[in-house]
């Protein structure tokens, strides 16, 4: 029996709306930031249907790494692409994940690590023909690390009511990334460690939204009490992800003694540990001391940083020699760099190698 004309006008009309879906159905991937990337958004895509229906589709992601191995195979079935522009997102398409053995337990657990990948999403129709794809070819992850508390040092003891709280940003620095950050500090009870009573206790301070690397403890907080203990954490986010939390530290506010109170001196001493004070500038000039042993010993060098632990001045080196005993020192900051207002801390470094800090305000 001969296929009648009919028939054959109908494979042919079915062939040409295959090569139309094939031709009309474009995938674009959404860029990824270059610091966080998760299993979810591999879905995050605009798929366009330039048909005169809605087609019934299934979508494999498939992620590759810079060896071309792969990683992970991602399945989705039964999606309905609308006419016209859909947006597609790990919710709409409830999908199921395949890892081969080359993939480590972060991607498993639904977050990429440090590396470069080649990520594709083909879409194809219910006969399994491939009816559209989009890539994202050698895109590269840096994973930020997440910000380190800073002044006041970890079980230190600070001499003002109002610390300096300071923390140093993630890095890699990524250009154009907006980070903000929220820090909570509260009361350390008897029988406590730091971690349960930032997770239990009631904040004696808890700010969000900072842009600075740097906090003087507000005054309209709930005081800090003498021989008190507390804890605090910052964490690091940005307008949609969290991009990582602090250690938790712990310090102890004593109140200085009414002679060291009644007798200030403009010299300010350096410390082999950072703590939650700090010295400004008088008349552009830094004035510090050292309490030496040693005779005709030498500061070898000295260099400034700010907030974001960069050096901000290399112009600064000077070779200042010391008596034992007590060494007075002032040093003209204004000749080694222009500075805007914010903090910093100077680190000095003697003949014998050890390491002293000086945190300082510019206003």
């Amino acid at each position: 029996m001969k296929p009648s004309y009919k028939h054959t006008c109908f494979f042919i009309v079915v062939f040409f709306l295959i090569l139309n879906v094939s031709a009309q159905v474009n995938v674009i991937l959404r860029q990824p930031v270059s610091w966080h990337y998760t299993t979810d958004q591999l879905w995050e895509a605009t798929v366009i249907n330039s048909g005169n229906s809605t087609v019934s589709v299934n979508i494999v992601v498939k992620v590759l790494n810079s060896s071309g191995q792969h990683l992970l195979e991602g399945r989705a079935g039964g999606i309905n692409l609308l006419k016209g522009v859909n947006t597609l997102n790990v919710s709409s398409v409830r999908p199921s994940y395949t890892f081969s053995s080359k993939a480590d337990m972060n991607m498993k657990s639904g977050i990429f690590p440090y590396g470069k990948y080649t990520i594709c999403m083909h879409i194809y129709d219910l006969s399994n023909t491939e009816v559209g794809i989009g890539c994202i070819e050698d895109f590269e992850i840096n994973v930020l690390s997440p910000p380190q508390l800073f002044t006041p040092s970890d079980e230190s003891e600070v001499l003002t009511s109002l610390p300096l709280l300071a923390w140093t940003p993630p890095s890699p620095i990524v250009s154009g990334l907006k980070v903000i950050y929220d820090i909570k500090l509260v009361e350390i009870f008897n029988g406590q460690t730091a971690y349960d009573a930032l997770r239990r206790n009631y904040s004696r301070m808890e700010l969000k939204g900072l842009t600075t690397c740097y906090l003087q403890y507000p005054a309209s907080a709930l005081p800090i009490e003498e021989k008190k203990h507390y804890a605090w954490q910052v964490t690091a986010r940005t307008d949609n992800y969290i991009i990582g939390e602090t250690e938790i530290w712990r310090f102890t506010y004593i109140k200085p003694t009414y002679e060291a109170e009644k007798k200030p001196t403009i010299y300010s001493k350096v410390k082999t540990m950072r703590d939650g004070s700090f010295a400004s500038l008088i008349n552009g000039k830094l004035f510090f001391q050292f309490e030496e042993q040693y005779a005709n010993s030498i500061i070898t060098k000295f260099e400034i940083y700010n907030d974001e632990q960069k050096q901000v001045s290399k112009k600064c080196n000077q070779k200042l020699l010391k008596k034992s005993g007590d060494n007075r020192f002032e040093i003209d900051i204004s000749r080694c760099s222009s500075f805007k207002a914010g903090i910093y801390y100077l680190e000095i470094e003697n003949g014998k190698n050890t390491k002293y800090y000086l945190t300082f305000k510019v206003d």
